[in-house]
């Protein structure tokens, strides 16, 4: 699944904005994807590992948000 995750968004994003945007498309895509699946697991996890929140998930994403955002903009001009 993380595979498949990374991959298509990779591809949509080089085919139609180029070269530089790939990478952090999948990654960006296949970390919420994992966060999801995580939380959705039907078995137990360990107490003190405890499950996230969206909040928490959204500070993962910042950074890969924040660089993408910077190189759309730069690209475009």
């Amino acid at each position: 699944m993380c595979g498949v995750s990374t991959l298509i968004p990779q591809y949509l994003v080089a085919v139609n904005l180029g070269a530089e945007l790939p990478a952090f498309a999948g990654s960006l895509v296949s970390l919420i994807v994992i966060v999801f699946m995580a939380k959705n697991r039907k078995e137990k996890t360990a107490p003190e590992l405890g499950m996230r929140t969206i909040s928490w998930t959204a500070l993962l994403c910042q950074p890969t948000l924040l660089a993408v955002h910077f190189r759309a903009d730069c690209t475009q001009r």
